[in-house]
């Protein structure tokens, strides 16, 4: 675990999945602030707030934490800091968000191949049970004790 960025290795090795990326992306606030950065080029805390639903001070704080994992560089320019998406970090979250994506999608398939061969089995077993051919011969004492109970 890499004690800055909470990063931890990949199932492949070559990407390592950071839990303080993940959860700086994780908010709908902070994803739409990524995007209007990237559509606009450059913002401040005052300019995006004017697009957000929330104050200028919690615009500042969510820009805080997208600087800390490295998605948005600041640069200062008189009173106000521009803010600006690093374009190599956001790749990262994105192959990333692809790894995990492609794990998942594995496991799925591997769960779902053994829901089927389980409902093939049961398919198979009550199959069995409403063939009386493929059922094995009771006695006669099996059957008057079946139809007294």
């Amino acid at each position: 675990m890499d004690g800055a960025r909470g990063a931890a290795t990949g199932a492949s090795g070559d990407t390592a999945v950071d839990d303080d990326l993940w959860s700086a992306v994780g908010d709908p606030t902070r994803r739409r602030m990524l995007d209007l950065l990237l559509s606009e080029g450059s913002g401040t805390a005052t300019s995006l707030s004017e697009h957000l639903p929330v104050t200028r001070q919690a615009v500042a704080k969510h820009l805080a934490v997208l600087d800390r994992v490295g998605l948005v560089h600041a640069s200062t320019a008189g009173r106000e800091r521009h803010y600006r998406v690093d374009e190599h970090q956001l790749a990262r979250a994105v192959a990333q968000l692809t790894e995990v994506g492609a794990a998942w999608d594995a496991r799925m398939q591997r769960i779902k191949r053994i829901a089927e061969r389980i409902q093939r089995a049961g398919e198979r077993k009550e199959n069995r049970a409403g063939n009386p051919a493929e059922q094995p011969a009771r006695s006669e004492p099996q059957e008057r004790q079946e139809r007294s109970e």
